[in-house]
């Protein structure tokens, strides 16, 4: 049995497009692959698994790395849960969220400080779960 007595299916397993992956304003946000990058979604619901490894962040620095949400869904509500981020090789926690309507998953530093500069020293390890339309 699963979430609220229902049953839960095998993970989608998301296929790599380095479009799904951006950032804010006018940072950058390279991503060559992920380590996983899975959703299940089940009674209005989804759950996304994304790990990204040894990214690369350039352009003029910001607060958001952005994710598109998968199988074209939109959240239907703000959601905000503690992610693990390396950011320019500094290890530290972050935030994932969502906003209602919106078609991203954000990851920001919890100051809210913009993200580093970085070759291949970017991380991020986001587990989040939100009802969608």
């Amino acid at each position: 049995m699963g979430i609220m007595g229902g049953q839960i299916g095998d993970p989608n397993a998301v296929a790599f497009s380095a479009g799904n992956f951006t950032a804010s304003a006018s940072m950058s946000w390279t991503v060559a692959s992920t380590t996983l990058n899975e959703y299940i979604s089940t009674g209005g619901f989804m759950r996304c698994r994304i790990n990204v490894v040894n990214s690369t962040v350039g352009g003029t620095p910001s607060t958001a790395l952005q994710v598109t949400i998968p199988n074209g869904a939109t959240s239907s509500e703000a959601v905000q849960v503690p992610c693990y981020i390396i950011d320019n090789s500094t290890v530290a926690i972050g935030f994932a969220f969502t906003t209602a309507g919106g078609t991203l998953i954000s990851i920001s530093k919890v100051a809210g400080a913009n993200w580093s500069s970085s070759t291949s020293a970017t991380t991020v390890f986001v587990d989040i779960m939100f009802r969608i339309k």
